[in-house]
């Protein structure tokens, strides 16, 4: 890997663009910075996988292809934004439990790195919406398993609970649970508002041709009076 020294010498700028290349530094620093945690946790990992693996060996039958694993395993990690022990030691609690003799790949291993709300005493999106659907009225008096499910069952409301299809209620509650359960593993404030989801396909609204000259022939109308008023205040528009 370049060290930062060689990037900061091979940036030849002007004072006037000095700034940018102290950005472009800073960057480069942080994504060195990155890389090298990666690099670390992934020998750190290797090492743990071989003895929770006993059949290891048919996946790096030498060095050189473990080096490369390595690097794929690296590179992989950077990607996913997988650089901490903690993030690790969750996908190591789940490759001891896998029961398998073989090393799982590496997109199977970030999978079981990422949070997942048993990590954090939540019930799963089913038995979340499930709860949602039981406590769909008074939800302020209900008791609740966790304040996520709650959370996202208020922001998808009481009528989207018990009027729609379950398709469209489970849909509409499902993203609501995944971003409450997101603030949850990040420590974020959870009594926040739930923005609203785009429409899947914008709505096309036909107007009339003479409605729609009449609009545009207002609005030029209301400009031309704005920088009528403008010009008499003695504001140059």
């Amino acid at each position: 890997m370049e060290s930062i020294q060689n990037i900061a010498q091979g940036m030849k700028f002007e004072r006037t663009g000095q700034a940018n290349a102290h950005h472009a530094v800073a960057r480069a620093e942080q994504t060195a910075s990155v890389s090298e945690q990666s690099a670390e946790v992934v020998n750190t990992l290797f090492a743990e996988l071989r003895s929770i693996f006993p059949a290891w060996k048919w996946a790096f039958p030498d060095d050189q292809s473990q080096n490369q694993a390595k690097r794929t395993w690296a590179k992989a990690f950077i990607e996913n934004r997988i650089h901490s022990m903690q993030q690790v030691q969750r996908g190591l609690s789940k490759a001891r439990a896998s029961g398998s003799p073989h090393i799982p790949s590496v997109g199977q291993f970030i999978k079981w790195c990422q949070p997942e709300p048993s990590d954090f005493g939540l019930p799963d999106e089913r038995e979340a919406y499930f709860e949602a659907l039981r406590n769909a009225t008074e939800f302020e008096q209900k008791e609740w398993s966790h304040p996520a499910v709650f959370v996202a069952s208020r922001e998808t409301t009481t009528h989207v609970l018990r009027a729609k299809a379950e398709k469209d209620s489970y849909a509409m509650f499902q993203r609501n649970y995944q971003i409450a359960c997101r603030r949850v593993f990040t420590g974020e404030d959870l009594s926040k508002e739930i923005p609203l989801a785009l429409p899947e396909k914008a709505t096309y609204m036909p107007v009339a041709k003479d409605v729609g000259l009449k609009n545009f022939r207002r609005a030029k109308w209301e400009i031309n009076q704005s920088k009528l008023r403008r010009l008499r205040e003695g504001v140059r528009p």
